[in-house]
């Protein structure tokens, strides 16, 4: 409760500020963006340094028969990046609508994200590295707020990192047209809404299984992405005024 009150507070001071110089336009309002981005990056670490949502948050996007525990034998380790960043006067996140191949991933909806590479430094490196690969970023310019819970994958064996990190300007994007078939921008708060959340049916490994899933600019984001995305949402939850 101490930490919602403070957060609370701050918001508030934001939304102050924002009052204050939302007259203005050209270079102030630019400066009113910084100052929301700073605002909500700063609630954001405050947030995941606190116990994350954690299980509680996956398990609600888990597909029917899908197991968290860990498979036998040594995971493969890769991270993925939630990228906030403005847009519109809206903070926004991105997918990316991966091509097809053999493979577990093939055509799915997934953040921008890739295993780890022997010369990475450390799992955030990952997903920094694999975001500008696969997007076009300038991985220099983006603050990481913090990671979220790992998860893994039992179907693909993958032990995945995610991370959250926040540009403070708007991206020009420049999409691997050789592993990204288009990228997916949406606002926060469209992710917020409850409508997005639905359940379907899908054939796995021969079996009809009930999957929840997001519906995203009509596709469908599902499995460990809706998993990761439920409990970034569970944090936004609490701040939905800066967002």
């Amino acid at each position: 409760m101490h930490i919602l009150l403070k957060i609370t507070k701050t918001i508030r001071r934001s939304q102050a500020r924002k009052g204050v110089l939302e007259h203005h336009s050209g270079k102030m309002a630019n400066f009113v963006i910084m100052i929301e981005a700073e605002e909500l990056y700063s609630i954001l670490q405050r947030c995941m340094g606190n116990p994350l949502p954690g299980k509680q948050a996956q398990m609600s996007m888990l597909p029917e028969g899908r197991s968290l525990e860990p498979s036998t034998g040594s995971p493969r380790l890769a991270a993925v990046l939630l990228l906030l960043y403005p847009k519109n006067n809206q903070w926004h996140t991105v997918f990316i609508k991966r091509n097809e191949y053999p493979g577990h991933h093939s055509g799915q909806v997934s953040f921008p994200g890739g295993k780890r590479d022997g010369n990475d430094k450390d799992m955030a490196g990952t997903a920094l590295r694999e975001a500008k690969e696969e997007t076009g970023i300038d991985e220099s310019e983006i603050r990481l707020a913090g990671p979220l819970s790992p998860l893994h994958i039992p179907v693909s064996g993958f032990h995945v990192h995610p991370f959250v990190g926040m540009l403070f300007n708007t991206p020009c994007f420049s999409p691997d047209s050789t592993e990204v078939q288009y990228l997916i921008e949406t606002p926060v708060r469209n992710l917020l809404n409850p409508a997005t959340r639905r359940v379907t049916t899908m054939v796995i490994r021969g079996n009809e299984v009930r999957v929840p899933f997001y519906q995203v600019k009509g596709e469908t984001v599902w499995g460990a992405t809706a998993m990761i995305l439920a409990e970034f949402l569970s944090l936004c939850s609490q701040i939905t005024s800066v967002l």
